[in-house]
């Protein structure tokens, strides 16, 4: 009994250790694949850090190729930028530096302006023609100096823009010339007159480029302002076109202009953009003017390529009224004069060799002096010993300033 007793004990005891055999298996299997199903759960999360690195990565790779292709067109733009420039330098050096280019290069320029009372800005209040806007935008805009020189006179024609030029004598070598001319001209004679002032340019002043002005005063394309285009074409350089421009500004005639000529401070700023406008496009195509040996339009303006001036300075008066002209040997020309006209007006009479050759009579109704260079006749005159002018008062003999000779043989 006792044996049985203790065999079945014997076995339940075994029974016992086999379940907590069991139990700890189950315990360790379940542990295990507790523990397996963290790792994998970090392994997953540790791949999805390495794809978002490996993301970004490739983020910054594409970023980085991207910016080595800005680098590498910059590069080129660079290139090509420092190939223009030594481009630009070799013409500084070996080619003629004209307006345009020295505007690109940011070089000094001088300007001069030729033309009647348009070209002198009148009308304009103070700092508010065209010809001051123009020379404060050139030197804000190509941070140079600008030395502008204005030689236009009021109430006169394109002969006076000549002979202003012919005399013109301050020892600078102008970069650009601007002329405005044609309201006060009649049409006979104009277009020589005028190609006169260009040919004067062109010889004067080596490579000066030119702008032309159509005054906005003629309103409309009539017969001189087609005579302006057909010489700016023939020689080869822009007209500023006002009339368009006024057209164009949306604005009447009127509400631009301070009477039925003169432009106001608007108007004049139409001016001022027009011609801007061409300098800009001709800065930035680097435009080299040349100046070239071009044979007249009108084979007749040759007799202006003579010219001959006798100042004041050079006579002798013989009374209050009389001015004497001496010679030492021939010359024959066309006759001009420099002087002023008067309130109320006055006669003059001229003499060559004793015998008249013209006679004048001026009219100026108004109470102040106007400067005037003017013919005096479209003859030729031939002159062997002297010349007399008297004038009809003593204030104006005092007004002359000198006599001009034209087409000059001597």
């Amino acid at each position: 009994m006792s044996n049985n007793k203790g065999s079945n004990r014997f076995f339940k005891d075994k029974k016992h250790i086999i379940s907590v055999i069991a139990v700890i298996v189950v315990v360790f299997f379940i542990l295990l694949m507790v523990r397996m199903a963290w790792s994998i759960k970090n392994a997953n999360n540790v791949l999805n850090s390495v794809n978002g690195q490996l993301n970004e990565s490739a983020a910054m790779i594409t970023e980085l190729d991207t910016k080595v292709k800005s680098l590498e067109e910059l590069n080129r733009s660079l290139e090509e930028e420092n190939e223009a420039l030594k481009q630009e330098n070799a013409a500084l050096k070996t080619g003629p530096i004209g307006f345009y280019q020295k505007l690109k290069s940011g070089r000094d320029v001088n300007i001069l302006v030729v033309g009647d009372s348009i070209g002198g800005g009148a009308g304009s209040t103070e700092g508010n023609s065209w010809d001051v806007l123009l020379k404060e935008w050139i030197e804000g805009t190509y941070y140079c100096k600008c030395n502008l020189t204005n030689i236009s006179l009021g109430g006169n024609t394109s002969y006076a823009g000549y002979v202003s030029e012919m005399l013109l004598n301050d020892d600078t070598e102008y970069d650009l010339a601007v002329i405005c001319y044609g309201e006060n001209d009649g049409t006979s004679g104009f277009a020589r007159e005028y190609e006169a002032i260009i040919r004067g340019l062109n010889r004067k002043y080596k490579n000066c480029a030119l702008i032309s002005i159509l005054e906005s005063s003629q309103k409309t394309y009539t017969r001189k302002i087609q005579d302006i285009i057909s010489l700016a074409e023939y020689y080869d350089y822009p007209v500023a076109d006002t009339i368009e421009a006024y057209e164009r500004s949306g604005k009447s005639f009127e509400d631009l202009c301070v009477d039925d000529k003169h432009p106001n401070d608007e108007g004049y700023r139409l001016y001022f953009e027009t011609i801007s406008g061409i300098i800009s496009e001709k800065c930035e195509a680097y435009e080299e003017h040349e100046t070239k040996d071009t044979a007249p339009y009108d084979e007749a303006v040759t007799e202006y390529d003579t010219f001959y001036y006798i100042a004041a300075s050079d006579c002798v008066r013989s009374d209050e009224r009389t001015w004497d002209i001496d010679f030492n040997g021939k010359l024959s020309g066309k006759l001009g004069i420099d002087h002023e006209l008067l309130p109320g007006g006055g006669e003059l009479s001229v003499y060559a060799d004793g015998e008249l050759v013209a006679e004048e009579t001026y009219e100026w109704d108004y109470d102040y002096p106007l400067k005037a260079i003017h013919k005096i006749d479209d003859e030729v005159c031939n002159v062997n010993e002297n010349m007399r002018l008297e004038f009809s008062s003593r204030e104006m003999a005092d007004a002359f300033k000198g006599l001009i000779f034209t087409g000059t043989d001597y």
